[in-house]
């Protein structure tokens, strides 16, 4: 059996995920519709060191570079070479031309396709009517229906009723954020906290990730902190000007995955403010890390991950709320540092590459049974 698994690109998040899933079925083919795209300041050679999986890249045409968008609109030719020997096919969403090419060969030649779906209901609340009906008619095609959580499973049971939906929870590369700091978390976990606690930003610096409303909220007093953002983005100069050149707040600009794992440690939490986010892979990255998480109500991660034991939740564009959050984690004693950090580490512990490949090679084993 021949299982084909597409992603847009060669993605760092996606990598880890990969490897796990050839070595659970090293007959499993992987393709990307495109190496990389203009708005990703991804160090793809680097990632490629990292691939343990052979791979092909379908050939493109470029139709438009993203500007304001957060992808580049581009067709893909030599689908049907390329997947002519395809028991099922596997593709990780329906936003890009070259998924809609791989249903419609699909469904001409009878070959079950599932589709992984991060969106969530807050993300439907600008969706045109249009839009909305080329996803229901995507999902429709489609034998079987993954998500990485609750969010998800709660918008797609809206969209398709209770079609065939699995759970394969997101996972992050164990081997980077936790084997860079091997038999040190437990050391970490008891360190003395830093005099100045960091609220620490990872992520794209533009509209829908409300980082202004972070700046906002931290702006309004948070007393014995600092801000450390990390990222760029189409707003970057406005967010500086907006920070007033306050001291305590650090832009930091892009870095690679690699830097990460010592920032998120020695973080007192991750603030992901988004106004919209599937998903939110930051935060696992953070929670292996033993990082506690402030978190939006429109980020799909908050559902599964962030409770009173893990973090915050706090209403999505609101900087009085998220800045009321702030200042009570800011005044966590030492022992419920310790405990919430503890809490971390065990919530997070069942997200891993094994346990999300697993699903996706039970999904495959599932749809072939039924040809």
């Amino acid at each position: 059996m021949s299982f084909f698994i597409v992603n847009n690109i060669i993605t760092p998040y996606r990598v880890a995920l990969f490897n796990e899933m050839h070595h659970q079925n090293p007959d499993a083919h992987f393709v990307f519709l495109r190496e990389n795209e203009s708005c990703r300041s991804w160090d793809i050679e680097g990632e490629k060191k990292e691939i343990k999986f052979e791979y092909s890249v379908l050939n493109s045409l470029l139709i438009r570079k993203a500007k304001a968008l957060t992808s580049d609109f581009f067709l893909n030719h030599g689908i049907s070479k390329t997947f002519r020997k395809a028991s099922a096919i596997l593709v990780f969403g329906y936003n890009y031309p070259g998924y809609w090419q791989i249903l419609f060969y699909a469904k001409w030649n009878r070959i079950p396709l599932i589709v992984f779906c991060e969106s969530t209901l807050s993300d439907d609340r600008r969706t045109s009517r249009l839009k909305a009906w080329l996803r229901a008619f995507f999902f429709s095609q489609c034998r079987m229906i993954l998500v990485p959580g609750q969010s998800s499973k709660l918008f797609v049971e809206s969209v398709v009723g209770d079609k065939r939906v699995v759970t394969a929870p997101n996972s992050v590369s164990d081997a980077v954020f936790n084997a860079s700091f091997s038999g040190q978390a437990k050391e970490l976990s008891k360190e003395k906290a830093h005099p100045v606690k960091t609220f620490l930003y990872v992520g794209r610096l533009s509209e829908e990730k409300g980082v202004d409303v972070l700046i906002q909220a931290f702006l309004m007093g948070v007393e014995g902190a600092r801000l450390v953002l990390v990222g760029s983005g189409p707003l970057d100069s406005k967010l500086k000007s907006f920070a007033e050149g306050d001291e305590r707040i650090l832009f930091r600009g892009y870095l690679q995955k690699e830097a990460l794992p010592e920032l998120y440690h020695h973080s007192h939490c991750l603030v992901v403010p988004s106004r919209s986010e599937p998903w939110g892979l930051v935060i696992n990255e953070a929670m292996q890390c033993g990082c506690p998480v402030i978190s939006s109500h429109h980020v799909g991660a908050a559902l599964d991950l962030v409770n009173e034991e893990t973090g915050w939740i706090f209403s999505a564009g609101d900087s009085s709320d998220l800045w009321r959050v702030l200042k009570r984690s800011a005044k966590q004693t030492e022992e419920e540092r310790l405990n919430m950090k503890e809490a971390v580490l065990h919530k997070i512990a069942e997200y891993t590459p094994k346990e999300q490949a697993s699903k996706f090679n039970f999904a495959f084993e599932e749809c072939v049974k039924e040809v």
